[in-house]
């Protein structure tokens, strides 16, 4: 399965990887601008939310990623590497992308470093979609994806 975020992106998520006895998908991120990494990230629902890893080998380190169930105000802290990251659940909101409106999405805050740079950034997520819409500031780079329909 493929979602494009703009002209920008593409978010992939057709493939299922066991790690430690544990079934993930695996996601990448492709960037289609000159000098961007693609991004992948293995994520698996476990009995209190979203596990995410960047690695499928067994020394990198699990991460959550969304707890469930969402609760407003709830907030939590993971560290990637020397990435560190706190996020908060903001809102239950309604989020218009391409032209088309969800309704209930979680709006998630994170604030945090990447690459040793300060990082902010705002994540939608839909019921049954997943992320709709990501904006993000690292290091004074403003940046936004979002899910378009082809």
């Amino acid at each position: 399965m493929s979602s494009t975020f703009g002209q920008h992106a593409t978010l992939t998520h057709d493939e299922t990887v066991t790690i430690d006895g544990h079934t993930y998908r695996k996601m990448v991120l492709r960037h289609n601008s000159p000098g961007t990494k693609n991004r992948v990230t293995y994520s698996r629902l476990g009995k209190d939310g979203i596990y995410s890893r960047r690695s499928s080998e067994l020394t990198s380190e699990e991460y959550l990623e969304l707890p469930l169930p969402p609760k407003i105000g709830q907030k939590w802290r993971y560290q990637v590497g020397k990435e560190h990251t706190e996020s908060e659940i903001a809102a239950i909101e309604s989020v218009e992308v391409a032209g088309k409106t969800y309704h209930k999405c979680l709006r998630v805050n994170s604030w945090g470093t990447v690459d040793g740079m300060p990082a902010y950034s705002v994540t939608h997520y839909a019921p049954w979609v997943g992320m709709v819409k990501f904006a993000s500031t690292v290091g004074g780079q403003e940046f936004e994806l979002a899910l378009s329909q082809e």
